[in-house]
């Protein structure tokens, strides 16, 4: 990564609300499970953007697989608004992301957003085992926030909050030249084959 395109600051812990202030989620960590740019077809619809920046804690005090609270301390805490918070439902015409149940390579409860203002503020899911994306024997949890709902700069969080790289380069709709970071791009998921355009 080339830290004069993402300079970084001293911060391990961010403040996410939403647009009517009601649903408030703070992640803390040194070391996220994801860092990055997503330009998928899935994620681009249900942000309404070409791109989507976020960061992925591995704990949350919301159960990925059943969206139940959970007591205790995690990486990813809704402080505020839990009931606010409401699935996002997906095309059952689409094969690959209609439902998380259905997915062969994640499963969950995926995107929740905030009923009253529609904001999207979290995506919980797990990566399945013995797949391309996750090829240990274990169920790995994801719970990610989208930066732009932080209250604070990226330039304040640490260099690991900063994009890794870009995921799903094979879908965007931006040319990629226009991303001259220096950070690595992938036609999918990390660790596949890099992005050639």
């Amino acid at each position: 990564m080339t830290n004069s395109k993402y300079p970084f600051g001293t911060k391990s812990e961010a403040t996410a609300i939403c647009r009517c202030g009601q649903v408030e989620i703070t992640l803390a960590t040194e070391t996220p499970v994801l860092a990055g740019f997503c330009h998928c077809e899935d994620c681009r619809r249900a942000h309404a953007a070409p791109i989507y920046h976020y960061v992925y804690g591995s704990s949350a005090n919301i159960c990925a697989k059943t969206g139940q609270f959970r007591k205790g301390s995690f990486e990813l805490m809704i402080m505020r608004g839990f009931d606010q918070l409401i699935d996002a439902k997906r095309d059952p015409k689409e094969a690959m992301f209609s439902s998380f149940n259905k997915n062969p390579v994640v499963g969950g409860i995926g995107r929740l957003f905030c009923k009253d203002c529609g904001v999207m503020m979290l995506n919980a899911f797990f990566m399945r085992a013995n797949t391309g994306i996750n090829p240990t024997s274990k169920v790995i949890e994801m719970y990610g926030l989208f930066t732009g709902t932080f209250t604070e700069k990226m330039s304040s969080f640490i260099e690991s909050w900063q994009p890794q790289f870009h995921i799903w380069c094979s879908q965007a709709t931006l040319p990629l030249s226009i991303f001259d970071d220096g950070i690595d791009k992938w036609a999918t998921w990390p660790g596949g084959k890099k992005w050639i355009g």
